[in-house]
Formats: structure tokens, C-alpha cells, sequence
């Protein structure tokens, strides 16, 4: 029984990992704006991750790198 729940729980965190970005607005380094930040809106796409959320990397005050994942809605194109 053991055996069986770590396969099931294997094959479900395998299914979970595979996902499709291909239709993802944005791609991996593009130049982003943070919506609703005044002063360090400037970002760049770090990494796209499932249900086209976007892990984005900015620099905030003294020029401290942060990560944050955000969503498509909260950011716009450099454009």
C-alpha cells in the first residue's frame, strides 16, 4: 500500500511540473514595468512559471536586487 501512494504522489508531482507557457504574454528576459510602483518600476522576466505567472527580478532602494512571482495582470510591456 505504502508503495502505491509514493507512485501516485510521484506521478502527481511529476504532472504538475509539465505545463505549457508557449501562449504566456510575456517571455524570459523581457523588460518589464511593475504596475503600482512609483519609483523602481523597471524589471526584467526571470523565469515563467505555470498559468503564465512570471518570476521578475527589479532593483529597490540602495540597490538591492529583489525576486518577486507576479501574476500578467501586474505587469505591463516596456513599450
Amino acid at each position: 500500500m505504502k508503495k502505491l501512494l509514493v507512485l501516485a504522489s510521484v506521478i502527481f508531482m511529476t504532472s504538475c511540473t509539465q505545463c505549457d507557457t508557449s501562449e504566456c504574454k510575456f517571455k524570459q528576459g523581457d523588460d518589464v514595468h511593475i504596475k503600482n510602483k512609483w519609483k523602481h518600476n523597471d524589471a526584467v522576466v526571470t523565469k515563467v512559471i505555470c498559468g503564465c505567472e512570471y518570476e521578475i527580478g527589479y532593483f529597490s532602494s540602495f540597490g538591492i536586487r529583489r525576486h518577486r512571482t507576479v501574476t500578467g495582470g501586474e505587469i505591463e510591456s516596456n513599450d
